[in-house]
């Protein structure tokens, strides 16, 4: 399977655990009291990732409820937002999907049904204990999560191409909506990302975004730069985005109330995981491994004979603590390519993609090959 490809597999001592009790009280959470909606018609929720099992409210991070797009019901559809589901169901959070029942109807009739069930899952989780609660949702079920935070105060959001109406004919009007219900969502920080046909290059709707996020005076990401479709067909470049929601989203790191923005934001991130500063140092890029979201940090500082590079690789999307760093190996500039290593334990190149802005940077040696996309972030070379 797709995720199978991505994410890899657990252990398998954690694939079989089955905690029945805190499954049991979340499955009590949603059953008990029924909103007028849940009268109408049967809605069903499950862990999102039956390998990591739910902690319950006691024990977990947070709560995360996610809410597929179109189709409304069935597994969850292949939406570069799980990568991030996944990172936080790994790194203590709940994340639980939210099916909800095929029905024929308007946003106005149908839609407002699916979002006053949501607020009433959302007031029983909180009622429950769970101290923090992120909606998520990708295109109608993005909408879903954006309006009812807007009557219910949550700690986060996470909207994945928002559409509450399907088909490009409606981009205009999802676009309006979609900025009505950010003027006046309820949340402390908001994640937003847009899909590649949403943000064309002479459209003003990421200004406007921008401008609205920017007027709530609270942290948000808004994802704009990356060539995706709506249905989720671009997945791997979205990976550092979604390790940047990881980082975004967590309650330990403390946020300037205004935009966080992926890769430069991180840095202070990384560099402490890496035992790293920035002193002495006239270059500095940060980036992730094309293939897992692996963070990679590298630094240049000059030598009495040259320069040197420090390398560092941290975890990857799922919080796997394959750690790898070298300090102070040397480092040459040929034309605008830096290479750097010990040979043939490392060899690493780093050059710049003029189409992109990134670089790319490969490794080859005794660990094995690597590739990545960095950004420069500093630089006095």
């Amino acid at each position: 399977m797709w995720l199978d490809r991505i994410f890899g597999v657990l252990h398998r001592s954690v694939r079989y655990v089955v905690l029945l009790a805190v499954f049991a009280a979340i499955w009590t959470i949603w059953n008990a009291a029924p909103t007028p909606a849940q009268q109408i018609q049967a809605y069903s929720i499950a862990p999102s990732f039956p390998d990591s099992p739910a902690r319950g409210p006691e024990n977990a991070t947070g709560l995360v409820l996610w809410n597929t797009g179109f189709p409304t019901i069935g597994p969850p559809s292949p939406s570069p937002a799980l990568a991030i589901l996944k990172g936080l169901a790994v790194r203590g959070w709940d994340v639980m999907s939210i099916n909800r029942p095929t029905a024929d109807g308007s946003w106005t009739t149908v839609g407002q049904q699916h979002v006053s069930t949501l607020i009433g899952q959302v007031v029983n989780a909180q009622q429950s204990g769970y101290g923090r609660v992120v909606l998520a949702g990708d295109t109608l079920g993005a909408s879903i999560a954006l309006e009812a935070a807007d009557r219910k105060p949550v700690y986060g959001v996470i909207a994945f191409a928002p559409a509450r109406a399907k088909g490009n004919s409606q981009a205009a009007d999802n676009a309006r909506y979609t900025l009505a219900q950010i003027k006046g969502i309820n949340a402390e920080r908001v994640f937003v990302a847009l899909a590649g046909e949403d943000t064309p290059s002479n459209s003003n709707q990421t200004t406007a975004l921008r401008q609205v996020l920017d007027a709530r005076k609270s942290p948000y990401v808004l994802v704009d730069s990356w060539p995706l479709g709506a249905n989720g067909d671009r997945l791997t470049p979205f990976l550092p985005f979604a390790n940047c929601g990881i980082t975004f989203l967590d309650p330990n790191l403390r946020l300037r109330t205004s935009e966080f923005h992926c890769y430069h934001d991180e840095l202070g991130v990384a560099l402490a995981a890496a035992g790293e500063t920035l002193n002495g140092a006239n270059a500095v890029w940060l980036g992730y491994d094309a293939r897992s979201a692996q963070i990679i940090l590298v630094i240049t500082r000059p030598t009495g004979s040259g320069l040197a590079a420090d390398y560092f690789l941290g975890t990857d999307i799922l919080d796997r603590q394959n750690t790898y760093i070298a300090h102070s190996v040397p480092a040459r500039w040929t034309g605008n390519v830096l290479s750097f290593g010990t040979p043939p334990a490392l060899s690493v190149t780093l050059q710049p993609d003029q189409t992109s802005g990134f670089w790319q940077i490969k490794e080859n040696g005794s660990r094995g090959s690597l590739t990545g996309t960095l950004t420069l972030l500093a630089a006095t070379k």
